[in-house]
């Protein structure tokens, strides 16, 4: 039985060996394993044939097929899977590995960029651009968003020009003071003056404390809507100012104010800033008395507006509540962007005068006031708002009015108005603003006394005019002093006349007389000497 076993063990033996003895290797061939790309998914550039039958997929993300104005820090960016190296020619330059995306300087004109990776495999792959350099062909100045404060303000140097006609989410900051972030694509290069191939926005756009400001006549192609923040801020509760004044809902909507720093969106440019909301009016417990008032400060845009050379505005703020004095007011100067006018606009200047016999008036009497406003800019007529505040000494609006009227070159009218007859006595102010062309402004003002009488009005007139009477009087005087003292000197001048002419008379006839004997004396003479009369006759007159 055992021996048995041992032959069938031996068999089995004999016939594994003779199988395996069947089977040949051939060294030189290799196993490779089978990969499908998918040609809809392939990514851009050109595919070399490999042996090994792997693909490496290879995007060149930038810079791309389009003219770009800086020649240095040219962003080159691209994206590889199931690479071993990558390397770039520039111009068919000398070949450059790389290892992450990088900026190039390149200078200007035409170039072609090729980029290659390859694998352990042996599979390589390429792709290519052209593109070029053209330092002319744009010029941004944005000088004030490249510094310390930039924070995220946008990089353009990194743009070629078409990128700049189309920027998603442009955000300007000023880590000190504000940012600004449109919530609208931008294109830069479509401002007022498309032909000087520049953009200035370091002129043209104003962040600083508590205030972010776009000149939108120079750049309307940023008035779009946005998302406003200002920084640094230490109000309780703060409101927002559109042009000096509060913004309605429509325009501005605020997001959060937390940390002293106010977010809010706007639907297009102006001058923003902020100020602290008001105070509600106290309530009075009913039945009582109660002595409570409110401060309700209003304010005129900034003046003058377009911004002057100086670069400093002014506004007028009014106070409609129920208490007197000053406190809480807004503020009324502020620093501003100076701007240039183009001829094509419309500009106004305004003048007020309160003519002398509204000059002091008593509070029955019916008040009234010139205004001129002048036409410096476009003569084509345009609709002018006129709003008039009457106020006291401490800005306490006593009355309004508004009117609009249609104005080309000029106008000049005046304005008559019924006071309350419940004033005090005091010195009062009228101011008188203009609101044209959606957010220019002009203003002047004069003032006006209130007295307590008529006969105290005569007595002011007469003070008035007074000084101007003892002037004409001296001068007057001083006519009369002059004719008297000229017709003095012509009296005096005609009597040393008369008083001469005797004494020339007597020295005339002198020397006649002398003239005689001295003919006389000489004729004797030669005739004593020759005994004959001389042929010259003396004188004998």
């Amino acid at each position: 039985m055992l021996k048995m076993k041992k032959k069938n063990f031996v068999f089995i033996f004999f016939i594994l060996i003779i199988f395996f003895s069947e089977i040949t290797v051939d060294a030189s061939s290799s196993i490779t394993p089978s990969y499908s790309i998918n040609p809809s998914s392939a990514i851009e550039g050109s595919f070399f044939s490999n042996p090994s039958g792997v693909s490496i997929a290879l995007t060149l993300i930038s810079p791309k097929n389009q003219t770009y104005f800086s020649k240095d820090s040219i962003p080159f960016s691209y994206s590889a899977n199931g690479q071993q190296a990558v390397w770039y020619s520039l111009d068919s330059g000398t070949n450059i590995t790389i290892t992450s995306s990088l900026y190039f300087n390149a200078s200007g004109g035409s170039h072609n960029l090729i980029l290659y990776a390859n694998n352990s495999l042996g599979a390589e792959n390429s792709t290519n651009v052209t593109f070029s350099v053209d330092s002319a062909r744009f010029k941004i100045i944005d000088f004030n968003w490249t510094g310390l404060t930039k924070g995220n303000s946008k990089n353009f140097t990194i743009l070629s020009y078409e990128e700049i006609q189309n920027i998603s989410n442009l955000t300007l900051e000023n880590t000190n003071y504000g940012k600004i972030k449109f919530n609208e694509d931008i294109n830069l290069t479509d401002d007022s003056d498309f032909s000087d191939n520049q953009v200035d926005l370091d002129d043209n756009i104003n962040i600083s404390k508590n205030r972010i400001e776009i000149n939108s006549t120079s750049l309307p192609n940023l008035n779009k809507s946005a998302t406003l923040s200002l920084y640094e801020l230490t109000f309780t509760n703060p409101r927002i100012l559109r042009n000096g004044i509060v913004c309605p809902s429509s325009i501005c909507t605020k997001e959060s104010y937390a940390g002293g720093i106010l977010t809010f969106n706007i639907t297009g440019f102006s001058v923003y800033s902020s100020e602290e909301t008001p105070a509600a009016p106290p309530v009075s417990p009913s039945g009582g008395g109660g002595g409570s008032c409110n401060y309700d400060w209003v304010c005129s845009g900034w003046y003058p507006n377009p911004c002057p050379s100086e670069g400093i505005q002014h506004r007028i703020c009014v106070n409609k509540g129920s208490c007197s004095g000053t406190k809480e007011m807004s503020i009324t100067n502020q620093t501003c962007i100076s701007q240039i006018i183009l001829p094509s606009e419309p500009l106004f200047d305004i003048f007020v005068n309160v003519p002398v016999q509204y000059k002091w008036i008593t509070p029955k009497e019916t008040f009234g006031f010139d205004v001129k406003l002048i036409n410096k800019g476009n003569l084509t007529a345009i609709d002018v708002n006129l709003k008039y505040w009457i106020t006291d000494k401490d800005n306490k609006l006593i009355s309004e009015q508004q009117e609009t009227k249609a104005i080309s070159k000029e106008d000049e009218f005046r304005v008559r108005t019924t006071l309350p007859e419940s004033l005090e006595a005091g010195i009062y102010k009228i101011y008188v603003q203009a609101n044209y062309s959606s957010n220019k402004v002009a203003l002047a003002n004069d003032s006006f006394e209130i007295v307590g009488s008529s006969w105290k009005v005569v007595i002011k007139r007469i003070l008035f005019f007074l000084p101007f009477a003892l002037i004409g009087i001296a001068v007057i005087a001083g006519i009369i002093f002059l004719i008297k003292r000229r017709k003095k000197t012509a009296e005096t001048r005609a009597e040393k006349i008369v008083r001469i002419k005797p004494e020339k008379k007597k020295i005339e006839k002198g020397y006649l007389d002398l003239t005689k004997k001295i003919s006389k004396g000489i004729s004797n003479k030669y005739l004593d000497l020759t005994g004959r009369k001389p042929k010259f006759k003396y004188f004998d007159r």
